[in-house]
């Protein structure tokens, strides 16, 4: 008797992980996808990650699955979210099809303090003013709500031939754009200047947002302050 239960405990148990396996399928693409977690610096100067190693996070779909404790990056260059099963994997063997994410978590450990989370989410082109550089891609949020984003962007540059620059790899160069949603509820291109503040939130909000930014002695030029200030006079 004891041999049938311990029999059926073991074919429940495959049965279980074959289910979470399908499951995970279901929302990634793993058709011969292989990326290296380092780059040759023979070939490259630099690194297309978002991080210098992968960071343990959680993936919310948009049909509400949920996937947590998977090892996350961010190629910058494909423009693809990579992830592995366990952080002992040598490669990246899964990418994020993006049309079916909806947030993205990553754990953060500051220098000072306790850990925290930076989120990402999915923004449409729709919720764009004007067309974005990229239709679809994770854009960091920075406070509680979704009012300031920023989308990291990573081109490879060419070395140089004929010329007197000293680079004779190929680098990549990484760049930051941040956007503030408007007073209509629409994503615009934003650089931290208070006239540009001033248009995108309307005179009564960015009188009050400098104004405690200045009296709690934060930075209009650091987004998490900005999206600090915005967050605590919209509330």
């Amino acid at each position: 008797m004891k041999k049938v239960i311990i029999m059926l405990l073991v074919v429940c148990s495959f049965h279980t992980l074959d289910a979470q396996q399908d499951s995970w399928d279901e929302n990634f693409n793993n058709s011969s996808f292989i990326r290296n977690t380092t780059i040759e610096s023979k070939d490259f100067i630099g690194s297309p990650f978002l991080l210098d190693n992968c960071v343990k996070g959680e993936i919310r779909f948009a049909d509400g699955t949920v996937k947590s404790n998977v090892c996350i990056n961010l190629d910058l260059y494909q423009k693809e979210v990579v992830l592995k099963l366990s952080e002992s994997e040598e490669n990246y063997g899964l990418s994020l099809r993006l049309d079916d994410v909806k947030e993205i978590q990553l754990e953060s450990k500051p220098l000072k303090g306790t850990t925290s989370n930076r989120r990402f989410i999915t923004v449409s082109e729709a919720q764009f003013a004007e067309s974005p550089s990229e239709k679809l891609f994770v854009y960091e949020v920075f406070g509680p709500t979704d009012r300031l984003i920023a989308f990291s962007s990573c081109e490879l540059l060419e070395p140089e031939v004929g010329g007197y620059s000293t680079r004779d790899r190929a680098e990549f160069k990484k760049g930051t754009d941040y956007y503030l949603m408007n007073e209509d509820s629409k994503y615009e291109f934003f650089n931290f200047s208070k006239r540009r503040l001033k248009k995108l939130l309307g005179e009564s909000k960015y009188t009050r947002v400098v104004d405690l930014l200045e009296s709690q002695n934060k930075s209009l030029k650091t987004p998490q302050d900005l999206a600090w200030a915005i967050s605590n006079i919209e509330n």
